[in-house]
């Protein structure tokens, strides 16, 4: 049962992930150095964050531990977003509906990308 969870270098990551991103964003804050590059990583860090720690955490696949998928999940909050309308939208909604194309939120899509057939095809979506 153990092996359905996240192996140690997972949480390596884990750590690599969110003390960098704490460690730029605190250099930020206290030298006041808000420059392109420095923004720019910290974003893709928390996109990183976002697409596995916050994710993994929430779907309560990264630890045995409730309470440790609980605070790694948090860290959606930390980057801009809610655990808990994450967890509503993605874990409740999608996964009744996946792909159902009148009620999956995941399959509206965009003026880029037309995930769903029954949505009128826009200039932009030519060759989807």
């Amino acid at each position: 049962r153990n092996q359905m969870f996240a192996p140690f270098y997972y949480f390596v990551k884990i750590f690599v992930l969110l003390g960098t991103a704490v460690a730029v964003e605190m250099h930020m804050h206290q030298t006041g150095h808000y420059t392109w590059y420095l923004t720019g990583f910290l974003g893709w860090l928390f996109a990183l964050i976002g697409l596995n720690v916050q994710h993994d955490a929430n779907h309560g696949s990264v630890s045995r531990l409730w309470w440790v998928n609980r605070i790694l999940g948090l860290s959606q909050n930390w980057i801009g977003g809610s655990a808990v309308d994450w967890i509503h939208q993605h874990v409740v909604q999608h996964h009744i509906l996946v792909n159902d194309v009148h009620n999956d939120p995941d399959i509206v899509g965009n003026p880029l990308l037309r995930f769903n057939p029954l949505m009128p095809r826009e200039p932009t979506q030519l060759f989807q």
